[in-house]
């Protein structure tokens, strides 16, 4: 058996330089300088794995005649691969959950490779002794076309992938992925990048982490929890936010809709801080159908409003009169240009 220990590291070329600021002073003020930070935050992840396989040398046997030394006579038999499994294994020492995916590209047209499974998944050794790190393995066959003499018959690939960050966040880059994650609910994920034309079902409490990208699809949240989405924007020409039930915080999103209703909320509290909701196409842009809204900070919404239960506004600065929404004891309006602002009446 074979053992090899892989290492994925991220390297970069540096350069250094120093600017150099200057002023030239008259005597008639002081020479004000600047002083800032950069900020770097010492969580990250290393991917370590350790991926053992087995002597990946398979049997072909042409068909013929063999001598059988009990009966003294040649018997017929038939040709083909034998029906051994090699086995592929993989160990994490990462800080992160991994993946590992296997492939294998054939240099034999006809020749099959066959995986008992593709895909490893591992949880993070975090917690663990090397000796008890997280393990699994995958076997491996081959089947199909006859081969005449000794063969190469290709390459096994096996790429090991961190699927949670440092913060212990479910790195997702698809639909399926993202289903999967979301999937009994309690769970935390980021994106990796842009999701078209997907369908999200999120339920009994989870935080989607939009990384700063955009889902174009749809997003349901039809349960009772409590359930985040932030940092990014959900599109779709229909509907692409409904609440049924739950807590919904939404942070940092833009919402958009050419049709239908932006974000429909029909039992659920959502509550929406530094958020832009907009239906270009005039129609609905938020529905409070017999929930409760609250909205805070800086909203700005495009499209109709509707409010059939409870719709709170607090302190923040909005595109729209909130005038009707406000607790007016404790908060007070003023317009600034096209603007309104509710700020608190205690000093």
């Amino acid at each position: 058996m074979k053992r090899k220990t892989a290492f994925i590291t991220a390297l970069a070329l540096c350069t250094s330089s120093i600017t150099a600021f200057a002023e030239t002073n008259d005597g008639t003020s002081p020479t004000e300088i600047q002083v800032s930070a950069n900020y770097t935050d010492s969580k990250y992840v290393t991917v370590s794995a350790d991926i053992k396989w087995d002597d990946m040398t398979f049997e072909y046997t042409e068909s013929g005649k063999v001598w059988n030394t009990k009966t003294h006579q040649y018997e017929a038999t038939a040709g083909g691969w034998s029906t051994e499994s090699k086995e592929i294994s993989v160990t994490n020492h990462s800080n992160a959950d991994i993946k590992a995916d296997l492939a294998f590209t054939s240099n034999i047209e006809g020749l099959k490779g066959e995986f008992s499974k593709s895909k490893i998944k591992l949880v993070t050794a975090e917690g663990t002794t090397p000796a008890e790190a997280p393990a699994d393995s995958a076997k491996f066959s081959v089947s199909g076309t006859a081969i005449e003499s000794d063969s190469a018959l290709g390459n096994i690939t096996v790429t090991i992938t961190a699927t949670t960050d440092a913060y212990g966040y479910t790195l997702v880059g698809s639909e399926a992925e993202m289903n999967e994650a979301l999937e009994g609910g309690n769970a935390k994920v980021r994106l990796t990048n842009d999701l078209t034309d997907v369908s999200i079902n999120m339920t009994n409490g989870s935080v989607v982490d939009l990384n700063y990208f955009t889902i174009n699809g749809s997003i349901y949240i039809d349960n009772t929890g409590d359930y985040t989405i932030r940092n990014g924007k959900i599109y779709k020409n229909s509907s692409p936010l409904y609440v049924h039930t739950g807590t919904l915080n939404i942070e940092n999103c833009e919402i958009e809709t050419t049709s239908g209703i932006a974000l429909d909320n029909l039992f659920g509290t959502v509550n929406i801080r530094n958020c832009m909701i907009k239906n270009t196409g005039g129609g609905k842009a938020l529905h409070n159908s017999d929930g409760t809204v609250n909205i805070s900070e800086n909203v700005n919404i495009e499209g109709e409003m509707v409010n059939n239960k409870n719709m709170n506004v607090y302190a923040g600065r909005y595109n729209f009169d909130p005038t009707e929404y406000v607790d007016t004891n404790n908060l007070t309006v003023t317009q600034e240009d096209a603007y309104w602002v509710v700020n608190n009446n205690r000093r």
